[in-house]
Order: structure tokens, then C-alpha cells, then sequence
């Protein structure tokens, strides 16, 4: 049986496949497994998705890249998924893919996580 994220990878990946093969200057990275392919992690609630580039041999060298679904490509992000992630949430960061936040609230302070499968934990 495959796992939830198995079907989120392989669902995200074919959807990107499947709009880069009518648009390719749209859609420019590579897909995983393809060295330096576009390996998405999860989506947001306006489904854009964030991913690592798995450049090299060691994941935790990858570099964090969004594929939007309102803006075009962007380069991968300088800094890492927590970095990144903090400074997008206290108003700091904007780039494709990442709504611009609330500058007088710190985000962090009300962020909740819910895992893949954790709803049928119950």
C-alpha cells in the first residue's frame, strides 16, 4: 500500500508533467527523480507547492524552490525550509508562491501543523 505522501508526490509530479508538456516556458524544472528534479513536500491552501531541487547527493544540501500557481518560476530560495519558513511567517519574506503577511503579527505565534494521515489517527 502506498503511503499518503507517495500518492501526494506522485499526484503533484504528474500534474506538473502533464502542464509542462503544453507549456514548457511555464513549467521549467526538471521532476524527480531526474537529477535536480522539482521534489514537492506539500501545498498550500492556494495550491502552490514547495519543494526541494535534489541537487547532489546529500538532501539536506537541497535547495528550497516553489512551484506557484499564480506567478511564474522563481530561482530556489537562499535559505532553508525553517529560515524561510520563520521569516514568511513574521512578515519578512516574499516571493512567488508565498502570500505577503501581516507585518504587525507574528504568525508564528498562532501557526498549527497537521501532519499527512493525522486525521485518521483518531
Amino acid at each position: 500500500m502506498e503511503s499518503t505522501q507517495t500518492v501526494f508526490v506522485d499526484q503533484t509530479l504528474e500534474a506538473y508533467e502533464s502542464l509542462k508538456s503544453g507549456h514548457p516556458q511555464w513549467y521549467p524544472l526538471a521532476t524527480f527523480p531526474a537529477p535536480g528534479g522539482f521534489l514537492p513536500f506539500a501545498d498550500s491552501i492556494d495550491g502552490d507547492y514547495p519543494g526541494w531541487l535534489t541537487e547532489g547527493d546529500r538532501p539536506e544540501d537541497w535547495p528550497l524552490v516553489f512551484w506557484s500557481r499564480h506567478a511564474d518560476q522563481g530561482p530556489p530560495l537562499e535559505q532553508g525550509l525553517i529560515d524561510t519558513l520563520l521569516a514568511w511567517q513574521r512578515g519578512r519574506l516574499g516571493t512567488a508562491g508565498l502570500c505577503v503577511l501581516d507585518e504587525d503579527d507574528d504568525q508564528v505565534e498562532f501557526a498549527g501543523f497537521e501532519g499527512f494521515g493525522e486525521e485518521d489517527a483518531d
